[in-house]
């Protein structure tokens, strides 16, 4: 749960905020996104590095950017219905992500477990 709360606190810095925010609006080229937020090329990468790496926003064929949504849930019906990737959490740690196809065949006894 600690680590967690640590990447949500990273994550809550005004700057990649800001950059979901605009981002929720319409998909944007990197560029684009420093020139509409005031902020320098370098800066905007950064932080777009920082969100990418957690799964909080894409970066699709064209380089256009785009907003994850995130659904916490413990229907599996709900969540094969509404997502293209999935992460597992355990006690606030990682333990497992993937597609639904993915996880329900995981070799992981526990990954499975939450499927059943």
């Amino acid at each position: 749960m600690e680590r967690l709360c640590d990447l949500l606190f990273e994550l809550s810095n005004e700057d990649r905020l800001n950059i979901m925010n605009l981002l929720m609006d319409e998909p944007l080229i990197l560029s684009h996104i420093s020139k509409r937020l005031g902020f320098s090329v370098q800066e905007t990468s950064r932080n777009i590095s920082r969100l990418t790496d957690t799964g909080l926003i894409t970066r699709d064929a064209e380089g256009l950017y785009n907003v994850t949504s995130i659904v916490v849930t413990h229907d599996m019906k709900c969540v094969k219905k509404v997502s293209d990737r999935i992460v597992i959490l355990e006690d606030g740690d990682f333990i497992a992500r993937g597609t639904y196809d993915e996880l329900v065949d995981n070799e992981n006894e526990t990954v499975r477990n939450y499927f059943i």
